[in-house]
């Protein structure tokens, strides 16, 4: 993928609506395949506009995947923003706390469960696209520290913090992934699954108290 591909979204209000259509046509096209699958033409089909639009406002597949992959990641943190706006966190004691949080995460990957599969295999063949994801995660990450060292005050370290979160965030892509037969044998649902990550976060930040007393594995 070239470092800067060129894409313009057009100055006319019909031009940026076919932009926006030929976006969002992509993405619904992304159902878990690589995208070296998906042709110019299949697009263009599902968009209902020519190749001839499609090359004027994209050089190529490559630039409309590099639109597709920015937006994306925008959009993650977006949506967890926008999530954590709508909890009364105020409501919530620790274990609430990171109950929710552990929550917005597994939201996120179940419901762009294909999506995200399709941008995870991009990113192996993409240095530009993987430091970007890369750059986009540690804003994510950032965020949701500051929210544990507020809500954890001085008994929070932040290493421990980040430590924790990361390895709830992987192991949630790893519960996710398909196919995984090490943790289809667990067959937990997904409020299990929401409380054995919280329990882990907790555990590893050193909050173990704030463990329900009656939490059984």
């Amino acid at each position: 993928m070239p470092d800067r591909p060129r894409i313009d979204p057009g100055r006319q209000k019909r031009s940026r609506e076919t932009f926006e259509t030929i976006t969002e046509t992509a993405l619904s096209l992304l159902d878990g395949r690589d995208w070296d699958t998906i042709s110019v033409a299949e697009i263009c089909d599902a968009a209902e506009v020519s190749p001839s639009s499609f090359y004027a406002r994209f050089a190529d597949k490559d630039a409309l995947f590099a639109h597709l992959h920015d937006r994306w990641l925008q959009d993650r943190r977006d949506v967890v923003e926008r999530a954590a706006a709508d909890i009364d966190w105020g409501t919530l004691d620790v274990w609430g706390s990171a109950c929710a949080m552990a929550r917005l995460y597994i939201d996120d990957r179940i419901d762009n469960e294909a999506m995200i599969r399709t941008m995870l295999r991009a990113q192996f063949g993409s240095p530009r696209l993987k430091d970007l994801r890369t750059a986009k995660d540690r804003e994510l990450s950032e965020f949701v520290e500051a929210f544990w060292q507020f809500r954890l005050g001085d008994e929070a370290d932040p290493m421990r913090v980040r430590f924790a979160l990361h390895l709830m965030v992987g192991g949630i892509q790893f519960f996710y992934e398909s196919p995984s037969r090490e943790i289809s044998d667990f067959r937990w649902e997904r409020d299990r699954l929401v409380a054995e990550m919280a329990r882990g976060f907790l555990l590893i930040v050193d909050q173990a108290q704030h463990v329900p007393a009656d939490f059984t594995i």
